[in-house]
């Protein structure tokens, strides 16, 4: 890991749903952004996890692999009627289990020839004041609050390392919030495990 230096003085393709279900809500791919934003997971008004059964799981697996899946094609891999799939992903969408539909993208194909790990020490009581003010940096794509010697871990991509230097030394270090940080360039990233 290299320590930053001290910051400045200022610390599916849907088809036709049937009459009585309601339509499936596949993902209409879109451009992606000039730069990706801090995720947010969206709140859930049901506190808690939600009941699922092996059905669910395996129709939320599925779409994990593939999120343009027809819900024709997901009733006949479950073994249920489409009837059902479609109540099943009413029902998930509703709980706050599935959250919405999105695209992957490559981040070197996309322009970013470089990402890192950013940790980010706030100063106490100041972790809400800077989750909105990540807002304001595009090239941050992932927020997390954790424990230990830091209070958030940033995942940061950028064209080169000039971008990353000025976001890091000027945007991040700017913030009053901040105390320090510290980044760890990524080498390569390893694809996200699934069970098979």
């Amino acid at each position: 890991m290299a320590s930053d230096p001290t910051p400045a003085a200022r610390p599916p393709h849907p088809e036709p749903a049937p009459a009585a279900p309601p339509s499936h809500p596949g993902p209409t791919p879109a451009a992606p952004p000039s730069h990706p934003g801090p995720t947010q997971a969206a709140r859930s008004p049901h506190p808690g996890p939600a009941r699922l059964d092996a059905i669910d799981r395996s129709l939320i697996e599925l779409l994990r692999r593939d999120g343009r899946a027809s819900v024709r094609d997901l009733a006949a891999r479950l073994h249920i009627s489409r009837a059902n799939a479609y109540a099943r992903l009413d029902r998930l969408k509703r709980e706050g289990v599935i959250t919405g539909f999105t695209v992957t993208v490559n981040p070197e194909r996309y322009g970013y020839g470089l990402s890192a790990w950013v940790a980010v020490k706030l100063r106490q009581q100041s972790w809400r004041a800077f989750r909105d003010r990540l807002h304001e940096v595009p090239s941050v794509e992932l927020a997390t609050l954790v424990t230990g010697d830091f209070d958030i871990l940033l995942l940061v991509r950028a064209a080169d390392s000039r971008e990353l230097r000025d976001m890091v030394l000027e945007r991040l270090q700017s913030m009053p919030e901040v105390v320090n940080t510290q980044t760890t360039v990524i080498f390569d990233e390893v694809a996200p495990l699934r069970r098979p």
